[in-house]
Parts: structure tokens; sequence; C-alpha cells
């Protein structure tokens, strides 16, 4: 879990940095190729599915965390993806990949 975190991290940065301080893009090339790459982290951020008890408190901690950028936490982000204008259909459904990639493989209820 941490990998994919840090990776997301990676991405996120690299996205950021195709922007100067007042959100003006620098270069519309390479923002389009760090956004997709950053999307792609997400996604997988999303999808990783949890082993241990430990992997399930980092992924929750990190869709708590402040997403850069934002004033809401990474979770408030996990139903939306950029170009998807809040959609209601993909949203319920990454939503719900998030949480089940919570539930450790060896939980019986």
């Amino acid at each position: 879990m941490a990998s994919s975190i840090a990776i997301h991290r990676t991405t996120v940065a690299a996205d950021e940095r195709m922007f100067d301080d007042d959100g003006n893009c620098l270069d519309d090339a390479g923002a389009e190729r760090t956004e997709r790459q950053e999307q792609e982290a997400w996604e997988a951020f999303i999808d990783a599915p949890c082993e241990t008890a430990a992997d399930v408190q980092l992924k929750i901690a990190y869709a708590l965390a402040p997403a850069v950028g934002f004033r809401e936490c990474n979770l408030s982000l996990i139903g939306i993806k950029d170009g998807e204008d809040w959609d209601l259909q993909t949203g319920p459904e990454r939503t719900a990949r998030f949480f089940r990639s919570l539930q450790l493989k060896d939980f019986t209820p």
C-alpha cells in the first residue's frame, strides 16, 4: 500500500510542476501527460487490495489526507475523476471499488 501511495504522490507532484503559482499551465502537452499519469496512479490506489490491517490503516489515512490543490480530502475525490463532471454512474462504482479493496481476504463476516 505504501508503494501505491508513494506513486500517486509522485505523480501529483509532477502534475503540479506543470503549473505556476497562479495556476497557469506551463506546458500543455506535459500537463496532459502528467494528468493522465496521476489519474492512472489514482485508479491503481483505489484498486490496490489491502492484505493486512496496516494496509487498511494506511489506505484510510491517505484517503482522509488533504488533496493537493483542493480543500477537500482525497476521499472526496474518489467518486469523481477529471472529465467525469461528477458522473453519478462511474462515481459510485469507483467508491464501491475503494471500499471493496479495504476488505481483507481472510475476513469472514
